[in-house]
């Protein structure tokens, strides 16, 4: 909240509060933009916060949401390369000697959760749960990144990084609903609609 006022000064209004249950009246906003929030909640709060954003928005006016999916079938498909690409990468920073090497590590199912809370969706969901808190809106789902930052760190590196993720790019442009489905970070633009 400093940063922000420390940034935006008297143009903006600082509100905390809980977005499953908004401290505004109906009909307020002409858009509303939420980036990597509703994740971080639990499912049922979710639905309400999406409840809530149609609840705030005016008629007609669009809310931007960026989001990510539990798991993404393209993230899936690349699942081994990345994999092959983290292990050589791996022992390529042993022989430079940057990292030394890992002795027997844990099993994925024996390490404890780290981080924070995150439950996340997938496409489905929004089609099936949005029509009962947001009814009649209109759901378009895009991409805001189809690829996960693992899938970065990976696979992306000098000197074709830079023409990878421009091609990248390119056909996420092309295909914004097609990326938008099946990558990791969807752009869920909820439009309401008059009754």
């Amino acid at each position: 909240m400093e940063e922000a006022r420390e940034r935006i000064g008297e143009r903006g209004l600082f509100v905390v509060g809980d977005a499953a249950n908004l401290p505004f009246i109906d009909d307020i906003f002409d858009g509303v933009v939420s980036l990597h929030t509703f994740h971080h909640l639990a499912l049922a709060d979710q639905k309400r916060a999406w409840g809530e954003v149609f609840r705030t928005l005016k008629t007609g006016k669009r809310a931007a949401i960026v989001n990510g999916w539990t798991e993404s079938e393209m993230m899936r498909r690349w699942q081994p390369l990345v994999k092959i690409a983290e292990t050589v990468g791996n022992w390529i920073a042993v022989l430079r000697g940057k990292r030394k090497p890992a002795g027997k590590l844990k099993k994925a199912s024996q390490k404890k959760p780290t981080g924070t809370f995150v439950q996340k969706l997938d496409a489905a969901w929004i089609r099936n749960e949005l029509p009962a808190v947001a009814p009649g809106a209109t759901v378009m789902i895009r991409c805001w990144r189809s690829v996960s930052v693992r899938w970065l760190r990976a696979l992306i590196h000098p000197p074709y990084g830079k023409q990878a993720l421009r091609r990248l790019f390119d056909r996420e442009e092309a295909h914004p609903q097609e990326f938008g489905e099946s990558g990791q970070y969807p752009l869920i633009v909820l439009k309401k609609n008059p009754l």
